[in-house]
């Protein structure tokens, strides 16, 4: 229904679906009633007394005692005020409509109630929708919407609606709402009752609450789930409210391009017109130049700066002008009709436009801050992941700036950073008890937002301008009672020694895997980023005075270790900087640490994280009196890989673009630049911006090749901004070494110094990652002579010492790396698992599809047969065919023609189909590999005589033994005579398919293979994940042994498809409707027959024949009665209807008395259809013995593979 509720939201949520369940308008179901379109009218009797007073208010805790029904208030005549309690002023109200009425349009009348009755809170809805608002001033605000019918959706429920109900519940919910007094007496009252004193002396020493210190072990956890419900009700509320405010924009588009006479598009009849216009034109005047009429035809959403009122006059009489003609001659009139035509379409859009923009500004401007932030960051989450809620990332992100903004000011107050306490020490009191109520009269949002922004300014003059400044997330109103809840949450620690990891850690406790991998943030473990800064050198006094750049920062990872070096260089012996050096430390860190990134939300967190590390130096300056203004730290929200101007002298002004487009400037490059692949959704148009706009295009772009994946223009440009003998250190991808689409860089790369090649496992790194990871550091220096480059290897996070490590000559390194060679580690880095990319090729499948060269000269169902003939001639499998140990069916392709293969988009080298191989489906439902053994002609008896292995089309991983491909001149296999290939083939001997297949297909296999999720929850195999995966070592017996396993169990899955084939269904043990009719067709009669012959009574002859079951001498269909038998023999021959229902006898949902008119015939007497049942029966159990063979052999392959594992 909805997850993530506390179980009294939760309560509510059920409360309110199920009353709604039970409502009924007259004798029809309220479901029904509102499926029907509702009606009009019905506002009083329906809407009021029936949803709003029996349903939605009781749900929402309030009782009769507390409502005010359509009684006069003033001038004003409300629906319905609500009090919380007796006596108390309204706390919202609710105004009903019709339920055939549309909502939109009746908003003024529920405000100016709200305003002239000085209530801030008001619901209008007309039985069908929900609507709620806020008052902030003049403005209304739009929390939450939602469709009542959605609440009969079944299982859970859409996210938004899932918002919409959390945020109704937080809002307006009697016992929620009531708690909240509590929270406020914790922040205001002394333990006496008495108000805290505005000078902090009070506090924590008479404070109501217990306050403990933000430090300790296990802290960070504690907090960060004290804090987590909190977080996601922010996230929900501003999920709402942008929800509400999109809608709103989305309902007011829809009027904004309405024609006025009356079509859809205003757009389309307006280009349609104009495009009429300049074709009239220019068929009549075909010498004259129109080109003036481009600009002057402008439609005013195109940018046209001059209003359109009187424009078709004006641009009527230069026409006139220019032909020299007189008006009334031939085609004038018309022509001037379609420009006032014009003209009315333009004023209309005008006119709309602007009062949009006056009334439903706010609305306007959080679409513009959300579409701002989509086109700059939400199109590389489309990219990256595959379901990616946007609207709700950027509520979440929203959410978790407010709360970090919180939380600043709090630190900030524990750290004596600021001249006053704002939240605590009497701080909110002095507002909530003696402000509040002066100046408004009464506790409001608009009261909450005006304090909340007191506050932020003053921590921006303060603490930090940047963080506090308005930016992508400031359209969210907060929720008064959420913010003092999180207040009141964050007023229970003492933030005077606050860990300093404390941001990044709240950030990683609530990014859930999930999301991780649908936004592609994963972070940077700290035991890595410390192992590349000591590789490159930064460490020791010299990082005082050096630059850094990080190119992709995230949330600061790289940054923070950073800054935290260059303060322990300036630390004396006593542990502290000196008074002297503390100005010189924070410049440090200030001007020498510069970070860049594509989202935004990121380089917040990265500049809360740097300050966070510098907030106690911050501190020792103010209280020697130093005047210290923190502007902002070099991180900067741009995309790395985009110049927005064309040179640097354009750039001037603007730090970001200077950045990229200065080379030779820094000491240090470092990062985990994104790893994302040419071919996923969206990357092609951003491939084609990025290598128009790149910064230093012309040094760079040569290294962009082929299908080149991002992390490649980060790493070349890493280069070009070090300074000569600066060190650049990055975390990448193992295609860095093995890519083709790679070679450029490392071609590019062996130019200079290559100090360290590490390879590590990205599974170690990240829990979720789906490829390896190489670690390079590179001088931006020629290599000396007698250079060696150290390579190593980490089966764990690194430390110290690594599993193996080597020094290689350059000149015997650097032809494998140029080449891709990958890794020459002996394969075995554990004693007891080889990768499997070691022992086999793996590739993807042939591209059936067309060659762009060939695009539309034939469609894949072209060439693609179920049967062989003279021209369908080569046995293939598709994903849809591989199954464990056997494929479901084998299909037939297209082959020596004109079309096949030589217009195949990639047919692969060919003697990857010659030769014995796995083959494994590429996209899983089930969580467990799924592949099969093709061994060429005589395996399956499909396949005799083809003299053929099978084919793969790209949905079909491909597995080939290197040994079996010893000698095959191939790009992808590297050099024949490769010392690096020739070992794998000699490694790869000592492992046979039949094993490798074995293994493969175990769930210990799976526990071990890193997957990359895919759309709908299904899992995608990939190669290089695949290649990953490690191979236990066995000896040849229990070799032997586990490719007998799976020839036997290869054995038992053909015979379960041929009685697949045959009709029967194995999953509900049924055979097929030939094996349940009798084998001398004489014995058996028409229906109508048997029903005499049986001895049957027929109760109810038009129930269909479905869901079948016997209850003692009666056959039912689902709960109705069909039939009943007059004797125990025939009871028990009904049985066999049963059967044949299950065996899709009855085709689909015909009824007794439509199988009886089409002669459907039957055993003639129940004793034969008792035989009948026999023979079945004996068949079921042939085929339960059959399967549990399978489960046999399959627990027994299992227990080999995973002891072999363990």
């Amino acid at each position: 229904m909805v997850k993530g509720l506390s179980d009294a939201a939760l309560a509510f949520v059920e409360t309110l679906s199920r009353e709604l369940k039970k409502l009924k308008v007259g004798d029809k179901p309220y479901e029904a009633y509102l499926r029907d379109g509702g009606a009009s009218g019905d506002e009083a009797d329906v809407v009021d007394r029936l949803f709003v007073g029996s349903v939605l208010l009781p749900a929402l805790g309030y009782p009769p005692e507390l409502l005010v029904y359509n009684r006069q208030k003033g001038s004003e005549r409300p629906d319905w005020q609500v009090h919380l309690d007796v006596g108390a002023p309204p706390y919202f109200l609710v105004e009903s409509k019709s339920s055939g009425e549309d909502l939109r349009g009746h908003e003024e009348q529920l405000f100016r109630y709200m305003r002239r009755l000085g209530v801030p809170r008001g619901i209008l809805t007309n039985g069908k929708e929900v609507l709620a608002y806020e008052l902030r001033g003049d403005t209304s605000l739009p929390l939450l919407a939602f469709a009542v019918l959605d609440l009969w959706e079944p299982g859970l429920f859409p996210e938004n609606l899932q918002s919409a109900l959390r945020t109704l519940y937080y809002r307006f919910h009697r016992d929620h709402l009531l708690s909240l007094r509590t929270v406020i007496d914790d922040l205001t009252l002394t333990k006496s009752g008495n108000l805290h004193a505005p000078d902090g002396s009070t506090w924590p020493a008479d404070a109501r609450i217990q306050v403990v210190e933000a430090k300790g072990e296990g802290f960070a956890q504690r907090f960060a789930q004290d804090l987590g419900d909190l977080l996601k009700a922010v996230q929900e509320d501003a999920r709402s409210q942008l929800t509400a405010w999109l809608r709103e924009i989305e309902d007011l588009e829809a009027i904004l391009w309405a024609s006025p006479n009356g079509t859809k598009d205003l757009r389309k009849e307006f280009e349609g017109l104009r495009k009429r216009f300049r074709s009239d034109l220019e068929r009549s005047f075909p010498q004259q130049d129109f080109s003036w009429l481009s600009e002057e035809l402008k439609a005013p959403w195109e940018g046209r700066a001059v209003p359109w009122r009187g424009a078709a006059e004006r641009i009527f009489g230069r026409l006139r002008a220019q032909v020299g003609t007189r008006r009334g001659e031939r085609g004038w009139d018309t022509r001037r009709s379609y420009l006032d035509e014009l003209e009315k379409l333009a004023t209309a859009y005008e006119e709309r436009w602007l009062l949009l923009k006056e009334r439903h500004r706010n609305a306007l401007a959080v679409k513009e801050a959300f579409e701002a932030w989509r086109k700059r960051y939400g199109f590389l989450l489309e990219a990256i992941g595959e379901k990616v809620d946007l609207e709700g990332e950027y509520a979440l992100q929203t959410a978790y700036v407010f709360l970090v903004r919180l939380l600043l000011v709090r630190i900030a107050e524990d750290k004596g950073l600021l001249e006053r306490r704002m939240f605590t020490d009497g701080g909110v009191a002095e507002w909530l008890v003696r402000v509040e109520p002066y100046y408004l009269g009464r506790e409001s949002a608009e009261g909450m937002a005006a304090f909340l922004g007191m506050v932020f300014g003053r921590a921006q003059r303060d603490v930090y301008a940047h963080f506090f400044s308005e930016g992508t997330f400031d359209w969210y109103r907060p929720n008064r009672d959420l913010a003092l809840r999180l207040l009141w949450r964050l007023a229970h620690y003492d933030f005077r020694d606050v860990d300093q990891d404390i941001i990044g850690y709240l950030y990683a406790h609530y990014a859930t895997k999930e999301h991780r991998h649908n936004t592609g943030m994963y972070y940077t473990p700290p035991e890595v980023v410390d192992y590349i800064l000591d590789r490159v050198g930064f460490s020791g006094g010299v990082v005082a005075a050096k630059t850094l750049l990080d190119p992709a920062c995230g949330s600061g990872t790289f940054l923070v270790r950073a800054a935290r070096r260059i303060l322990e260089a300036f630390k004396a012996p006593s542990g502290t900087i000196p008074e002297a050096k503390q100005e010189d430390a924070l410049r440090a860190v200030l001007e020498n640490l510069v970070g860049l990134d594509l989202n935004p939300f990121a380089c917040y967190l990265a500049e809360i994280n740097l300050l966070v590390q510098v907030v106690d130096l911050v501190k020792a300056l103010k209280g020697r009196g130093v005047e210290v203004h923190l502007d902002r730290f070099r991180v900067y929200n741009t995309d790395t890989l985009i110049a927005r101007f064309p040179n640097l002298e354009w750039a001037r002004g603007f730090p970001e673009e200077e950045v990229k487009l200065t080379p030779e400037t820094f000491d240090f490059v470092v990062g985990n630049p994104p790893y994302v692949r040419a071919d996923a959704p969206g990357m092609k148009d951003y491939r084609e911006l990025v290598r128009a706009h790149l910064p230093l295009k012309e040094r760079v772009e040569e290294v962009l090749t082929q299908k080149w994946d991002l992390f490649v223009p980060f790493v070349a440009l890493g280069l070009e901004w070090l300074r000569e003998g600066g060190r650049l250190g990055m975390i990448l991808s193992r295609s860095v070494e093995v890519a083709p689409y790679a070679k450029k860089l490392r071609e590019r790369l062996s130019r200079y110094r290559l100090i360290e090649v590490s390879r590590m496992s990205g599974q170690a790194l990240f829990p979720e990652a789906v490829v390896d990871n190489t670690v390079l550091v590179v001088e931006k220096a020629s290599p000396p002579s007698g250079h060696a480059v150290l390579e190593r290897w980490f089966s764990a996070r690194p430390a110290a010492c690594p599993d193996e490590e080597k020094s290689v000559p350059l000149e015997e390194f650097l032809p494998r790396w140029k080449e891709g060679g990958g890794t020459p580690s002996p394969a075995i880095h554990t004693g007891k698992a080889v990768l499997l990319g070691e022992i086999c090729f793996v590739s993807a499948g042939m591209e059936l599809h067309p060659h762009e060269r060939h695009k539309g000269d034939y469609e894949l169902k072209d060439i693609l047969s179920k049967k062989k003939d003279d021209i369908h001639r080569k046995p293939i499998v598709t994903g849809e065919e591989v199954e464990p140990f056997y494929p479901k069916r084998v299909l037939w392709v297209e082959w020596g023609t004109d079309r096949v293969p030589e217009k195949v988009r990639r047919p692969r080298f060919a003697e990857l189909w010659e030769r014995p191989k796995l083959l494994v489906q590429g996209t899983l439902s089930d969580l467990r590999i799924e592949a099969f053994w093709d061994r060429g002609e005589g395996w399956d008896p499909d396949l005799k005589g083809t003299a053929s292995y099978l084919l793969a089309s790209h949905s079909v991983l491909v597995i080939v033994r290197w040994c079996d491909l010893a000698g095959v001149a191939a790009r992808q296999l590297g050099a024949v005579n490769d010392p690096e290939r020739k070992r794998r083939e000699d490694l790869s001997r000592r492992f046979s398919l039949g094993y490798l297949v074995g293994v493969l297909n175990t769930k210990a296999a799976w526990d071990r293979f890193r997957f990359r999720q895919g759309r709908e929850g299904r899992v995608s195999v990939e190669p290089e994940p695949l290649k990953a995966l490690p191979i236990p070592l066995a000896d040849e017996a229990e070799q032997r042994r586990i490719a007998f396993l799976v020839l036997a169990l290869e054995g038992v899955e053909r015979r379960l498809r041929r009685l697949e084939e045959e009709g029967w269904n194995l999953k509900i043990f049924t055979p097929p409707e030939a094996l349940l009719r009798s084998q001398d067709q004489g014995l058996e009669v028409p229906l109508s027959t048997a029903e005499i012959a049986w001895g049957l009574r027929v109760v109810n002859p038009s129930a269909k024949m479905r869901d079948l079951e016997l209850e003692g001498r009666i056959l039912k269909a689902g709960r109705v009665v069909v039939l009943e038998a007059s004797d125990d023999t025939s009871a028990r021959a009904l049985e066999w209807f049963v059967w044949m229902e299950r065996a899709g006898g009855f085709k689909g949902r015909k009824s007794w008395e439509d199988l009886t008119k089409e002669g459907f015939r039957v055993p003639r007497l129940p004793e034969e259809a008792l035989k009948v049942i026999d023979r079945a029966s004996a068949e079921v159990e042939r085929v339960k013995r059959l399967l549990r063979r399978k489960e046999r052999l399959l627990a027994e392959l299992e227990e080999r593979v995973e002891r072999l594992y363990a």
